[in-house]
Parts: C-alpha cells; sequence; structure tokens
C-alpha cells in the first residue's frame, strides 16, 4: 500500500508529498504566516483570566462567610431566599471557577516542565493529574508536584456544598418586645352573682354559673386573635378580694371540733359583723413540721395546752373582703390564664371596695362556691373500743383525702390522736387561687350576656339604684390597655462556625494550589495548550512537518482545519517492520481490524 507524507502549508488542506518511502521531512514552509516570535515576557504571557478566576473564588469564599454572618440570628422571614440558595450558587461558582484556572493552570505546568527537560514520565503524570483525582491519589507519595496537590483539592471543592449546607441553620430564639394591647377584661366590682328565689336557695346567675362550669372544665379563657402573638405577660386590675391572712399552730385539746382526734378540717363561711360582709376561710391540718412559733407557744399556753404534746395543728384563717385586685396574667396566643408562679397568697390590692351591700352581692357567690368545693372536709382518727393497738381514719368531703401527705399509722398505747402521724399539705393557697381565677373569669365575660339576662339585670339595678350608682363611680371600664411583655420564639438562621471554616479553608487551599501551577508562565513564548494538535507538533509528528513550530493550536487548525484525518492502518516504510497504527491523511490509512497484529 502507497503511503504519503503530508505536508501543512496553507488553508485549504495538507499538501501530499513524496511517497512513504522517503524518510526526510521537507524543509517546511518559512512564509511569515507560518512564524511566530518567541515572546517570553511576563505581562505579554500573564495569565489574566486565570488570575482573576481564582480572585473570583477567593471573593466568592469571603462572600459565603460575609452573607452567613449576615444571616446570623436573623428571622427567617427577613429573607425573601434563604441564605442556603445563594451559598448553593456561590458554591457552584467556586467550582467552575476553580475547574476553569486549574485546567489551564496544569497547562501552563506541563509546557515549564518540558521546558525544563522532564522526562516523559514527569510530562505523562502531569496530564494524569490534570485530567484525573484517581491518578493523583495513586501516584507515588514522594512525588508532590503543585498539579497534583491543587488537582486533588480542586476535587475536594464538591465538599464545599454539603460543608456550607451544614454551616446554615435554622434556630428558634426568643424574641423580647413590648407591645401595648387593649384587653377585654372589665375592671368592675364584683356584684349580682346569685340570685336567691327563696330564703333557703341561692342559684348562680347565668355568666357565674358558665365561668363556674368553665373552671371546673379547666377551659381556657380565650382572647381576640391579634392581641398577642406568643407568650405575653401583663397585670390587669379585676375585681376580686383583698385578703388579710394569719399562721400559727393550735392545740387540739381546747378546739371545739366534732372530733377530739381531728387532724384536718375546713370551713369557708359568711360571715356579717357591723353590717359589712366579708368571706373567711378557716383550715386546720396537721402539717409535716413539729416547730411551733413563738406566738403559738403563747396561744397554746393561753388556751390551757401543753406545747409538748404534739396533739397541735397548724390554723391557716384569711379573711377576704371586696377589692380591686391587681392579677398577674399569662396570654399565650388566644389563651389567657393567671400567671402561675403568682403566689395567692401576697396581697395585690389596688383598691378596698368597702360598700356593705356591695360586699354582700359579692362575695356571697364566691362563698357559695367555695362551700360547696372545700366545706364539711374532715380527717380524724377513732380509738376502736376493745382495741388499744390501732387507730382507724376517717374521712369526709374530698379535700382531706386530696391534700394528704403520707400515712403511717405506728402501734402505740397513746390516744387515738397520739398514734396518728399522717399528714397533710396546705390548701389555702390554692382556694386564695381558686378565687383569683374566678375573678378573672368573671372580669373576662360580658354582664349581662343574654337578652333574658339583660332583662334581669335591669331589674336589679331598679331595686338597687344606690349600689349601682356605687359600682358606676368606682368602675374602671370594660377594657383596659396595658402594656405586654411579650416573648416570641422567633426561627431566626444561624452557622456553625466549624464546618464554615472547613469550606473555607478547603478553598484557600485549592486557590493556593490552582495559583501554583501558574509558576513560570513568564517562560512560556505563546498560549499554550494541550490540544492534541499542538502537542503533536510538539513532538514534531510527521503529520505537521509544514507547519510553524511555534504555532499554537488555533492557528494550525485554522491554517489546515480542513485537511480530512483518520486514524487507522499505516504500512511502514521500513520493510522490517510491519504495519503500524497511526493518525494521517484519510489517503493513507486503512482502518485496523479485528484479530490484525500491528507494530
Amino acid at each position: 500500500m502507497a503511503s504519503y507524507e503530508p505536508v501543512l502549508g496553507s488553508k485549504s488542506g495538507l499538501v501530499n508529498m513524496a511517497q512513504s518511502s522517503q524518510t526526510s521531512v521537507e524543509p517546511r514552509n518559512t512564509q511569515d504566516t507560518q512564524r511566530r516570535e518567541w515572546r517570553a515576557t511576563f505581562f505579554s504571557r500573564l495569565p489574566v483570566g486565570e488570575l482573576l478566576a481564582i480572585a473570583c473564588v477567593a471573593a466568592l469564599s469571603g462572600s459565603s462567610v460575609a452573607i452567613l454572618r449576615a444571616s446570623d440570628g436573623v428571622p427567617v422571614n427577613d429573607w425573601d431566599v434563604s441564605p442556603a440558595v445563594y451559598l448553593s450558587i456561590l458554591t457552584t461558582a467556586i467550582g467552575v471557577l476553580l475547574r476553569f484556572a486549574f485546567r489551564r493552570g496544569a497547562t501552563i505546568a506541563w509546557w515549564n516542565q518540558a521546558l525544563d527537560k522532564s522526562t516523559l514520565t514527569d510530562l505523562h503524570d502531569t496530564f494524569n493529574d490534570r485530567e484525573s483525582l484517581l491518578s493523583a491519589l495513586r501516584r507515588d507519595p514522594r512525588k508532590w508536584t503543585f498539579v497534583r496537590f491543587a488537582s486533588i483539592f480542586v476535587t475536594l471543592i464538591m465538599a464545599n456544598g454539603p460543608l456550607l449546607q451544614q454551616a446554615s441553620y435554622v434556630d428558634l430564639t426568643e424574641e423580647l418586645s413590648y407591645p401595648q394591647a387593649t384587653l377585654p377584661i372589665r375592671s368592675q366590682p364584683l356584684a349580682n352573682l346569685t340570685t336567691i328565689p327563696t330564703a333557703a336557695t341561692s342559684i348562680y346567675q347565668t355568666e357565674f354559673t358558665d365561668i363556674i362550669n368553665q373552671y371546673y372544665n379547666r377551659n381556657p379563657i380565650t382572647l381576640e386573635p391579634g392581641i398577642c402573638e406568643g407568650i405575653c405577660n401583663t397585670t390587669v386590675v379585676v375585681g376580686g378580694f383583698d385578703r388579710r391572712c394569719l399562721t400559727r399552730r393550735v392545740d387540739t385539746t381546747t378546739m371545739n371540733l366534732t372530733e377530739g382526734a381531728t387532724m384536718f378540717y375546713i370551713n369557708p363561711a359568711i360571715s356579717s359583723m357591723n353590717e359589712s360582709h366579708s368571706l373567711s376561710i378557716d383550715v386546720y391540718y396537721r402539717s409535716t413540721s413539729a416547730d411551733i412559733d413563738e406566738d403559738g407557744l403563747n396561744e397554746i399556753a393561753r388556751l390551757g395546752g401543753d406545747a409538748s404534746r404534739v396533739n397541735s395543728l397548724t390554723w391557716h384563717s384569711c379573711n377576704l373582703t371586696h377589692a380591686y385586685r391587681a392579677l398577674n396574667i399569662t396570654i399565650q396566643n388566644t389563651t389567657l390564664e393567671l400567671d402561675p408562679t403568682m403566689n395567692p397568697l401576697d396581697n395585690h390590692t389596688v383598691e378596698i371596695l368597702s360598700r356593705s351591700d356591695l360586699e354582700w352581692n359579692g362575695p356571697y357567690g364566691f362563698g357559695v362556691m367555695l362551700i360547696d368545693n372545700f366545706v364539711s372536709s374532715v380527717a380524724w382518727v377513732i380509738s376502736r373500743e376493745g382495741d388499744d393497738s390501732t387507730g382507724a381514719p376517717e374521712f369526709t368531703g374530698q379535700t382531706a383525702r386530696t391534700y394528704i401527705d403520707r400515712g403511717i399509722l405506728s402501734n402505740s398505747s397513746d390516744s387515738a390522736f397520739d398514734r396518728s402521724i399522717l399528714t397533710w399539705r396546705d390548701p389555702m393557697p390554692d382556694i386564695l387561687r381558686a378565687v383569683d381565677d374566678l375573678s378573672l373569669r368573671y372580669a373576662a365575660v360580658r354582664i349581662p350576656g343574654t337578652p333574658r339576662r339583660a332583662l334581669e339585670y335591669l331589674e336589679w339595678v331598679d331595686d338597687n339604684p344606690e349600689t349601682q350608682a356605687y359600682i358606676d363611680s368606682v368602675s374602671r371600664g370594660q377594657n383596659q390597655t396595658v402594656q405586654l411583655t411579650q416573648m416570641v420564639q422567633v426561627a431566626v438562621y444561624a452557622f456553625r462556625p466549624l464546618t464554615l471554616w472547613l469550606s473555607v479553608a478547603f478553598t484557600m487551599a485549592a486557590v493556593v494550589g490552582v495559583g501554583a501551577t501558574m509558576r513560570g508562565f513568564w517562560h512560556l513564548g505563546r498560549r499554550v495548550s494541550l490540544s492534541p494538535i499542538e502537542v503533536g507538533k510538539a513532538f514534531r509528528a510527521p503529520l505537521f512537518a509544514g507547519v510553524g513550530s511555534n504555532m499554537p493550536a488555533r492557528d494550525i487548525v485554522e491554517q489546515a482545519g480542513d485537511f480530512r484525518v483518520q486514524y487507522g492502518v499505516l504500512s511502514s516504510a521500513d520493510s522490517h517492520r510491519g504495519l503500524e497504527l497511526a493518525i494521517d491523511a484519510e489517503s493513507s490509512v486503512m482502518g485496523p481490524k479485528r484479530g490484525e497484529w500491528y507494530d
């Protein structure tokens, strides 16, 4: 098969040369269009685009830090586009720019190696490191180059996405503010809570019945939406009860109780003295503390008791009179309740309401409610006849059972009362909290609430003109404008510094590695590439014998881009050699065949 040694020399294509038996290469064309100056100067060969790319990478990495710091602690709703979206865009841009700069830098490094009398192995390894992370990882660990280093870290940049995604997250924080709000809480005296159709029967009015049922069912007090966005605390003034309480120890032997061995007794009652009505609550209970204060010792001694004995009870007595009371409340979204941290024993009285007929109308309904819930609750120990070894505890009413602490009966042969070591918790705080809860619930409803109730209320007003005039004079209004302490849980952006700085470290390592691959660019006399055409020409491939040796691949293609070539079987000019595979003019080669052997 005849073969030819073509020569490139014109834009129209290659010119067929002599027969393949000629081993020498024809002199190359020395026309001006083929010749190029070797301009190995700093500024002429400065890789501006590549340096701008790695500068942009550094700037974008800094931008990711700025975005995360700017979003730190900022509510999610304040960002139309989440930081994660911006970080994803930045990560993509960083990867594209680094890959571009790395490939150009590795190309510069390859040609610099060629200028520096490198081995073919070194050139081959550098090319592979440019193309494949696997090659960079499998190389001899003792042979490190900037291209190999950069190849690893440019690939690791792909981990930037997950790292930055982990760096940014959403957290919940509490935001404190102090808005004003108008609450539908009446600040009016308690009045007309019950009706008395007969001397023996008292009935709750409609609205008071409703709030007692709500109290029993633990239904929340509801408000209109928009008053509080999270959890709010404030203080409101409602019609309630001033309280004066006394706590001391008393000797049971001097008490006029049903059973001498009484250990728990509670009695709420409505008392009247000098036409001034009040609500009194007395609780007697055996507490866990054996200490008796000095006043208690004196009282026991005055009553003829023996302080050395253990048959003494704690006596907690409170007297409630009609008043305006400041209540601490908590609003959570649309529900309102008493502040659970408020001590009901504290006296938060704002103003005493001392009118006697009003006091009768106010305390009576609450007294009936407390009597229904707490009266006649007693616990005592009965000594069974003929049995000195045990004492049987007896209970009436739910309160004695509810507030019991513990019970262990001893086998002492003393009196029945002494044999018991049953103890109780003080129920008074819960009783007073119930009073405050009902006061708040009553202030949160409108009076009257139904047309029929309105007629009844008008009749009561007509029958009690002086009382109504007093109510009008001390009334503080149907609503209250208060300042809220509002605490809202807000979703805010936050960032994890460790993952952020790991991402920045990977990026900066890649920037340094890529920048180092461009070292020595000033030694190159033209813009180079690793195009197989340009590399083939550099290795003096016969196909390019007629092309200028200092021409870049772009110019070679411009000169001879239309020349048709083929990779295939080419007969060797050496009779001692067999068939060879090469890229040559398509007219000079044939396609390889399966099973054939080639030199």
